[in-house]
């Protein structure tokens, strides 16, 4: 059984090797799971669009319209989940136990001092269809969004992001007071320089 990641180069690095954060939690995770019948795949972007031709090519339009390869780290994990099974974990996470895919879902939760929202750095779903109504419900975010173009993060957090995903949870009825399997390694706000962004203080 594969635990998906996905690295495309956004300004990081080549390979994830490029990267410490990366690199560390890759290693980690792969003696984690050594005999656990558990494995790393790493998808790479030539991979995740070889899989969308062949599999999904009704989604193609949609993603040649991201703004920015960001879009497709997240839009296209669900779809890698629904055709190869398997548990979705970013590459900055490590895993703390090992996956039980008999359990009805995992999902990634963001701890912030006044309440808990879903996260989408760990993803399971045991019943594969959820992992379309996903994505329908992303494009459908993607088609409504009112929010001006420059709001860069915002908009991606909205469409397709951890804000999106929070939003189909909370309409599926999940709680997040659930069992956490994971944990981020070495939180990191660099992902903003994908979208020219620059930091306070940077």
């Amino acid at each position: 059984m594969l635990v998906h990641q996905i690295f495309i180069d956004i300004g990081q690095g080549k390979t994830f090797r490029d990267n410490p954060i990366f690199c560390t939690c890759y290693e980690k995770n792969k003696r984690f799971l050594e005999g656990t019948g558990f494995k790393l795949k790493i998808w790479n972007e030539k991979e995740i669009d070889d899989l969308i031709k062949d599999l999904y090519p009704e989604y193609l339009p949609f993603i040649k319209s991201f703004p920015n390869p960001f879009y497709k780290i997240d839009f296209v994990r669900p779809l890698i989940l629904h055709s190869k099974g398997g548990i979705y974990l970013d590459m900055d996470n490590i895993l703390l136990e090992v996956p039980n895919l008999n359990s009805e879902y995992y999902i990634g939760i963001w701890k912030r001092e006044s309440k808990n929202e879903f996260n989408n750095d760990i993803l399971y779903f045991n019943n594969r269809d959820i992992y379309l109504n996903y994505v329908n419900f992303m494009i459908y975010r993607t088609a409504n969004c009112k929010m001006p173009e420059s709001w860069k993060v915002r908009r991606f957090l909205y469409c397709v992001g951890a804000k999106c995903f929070n939003q189909f949870c909370k309409k599926q009825g999940y709680k997040t007071d659930i069992k956490i399997i994971y944990k981020v390694y070495s939180p990191s706000l660099s992902w903003f320089k994908s979208f020219n962004i620059k930091l306070k203080g940077k």
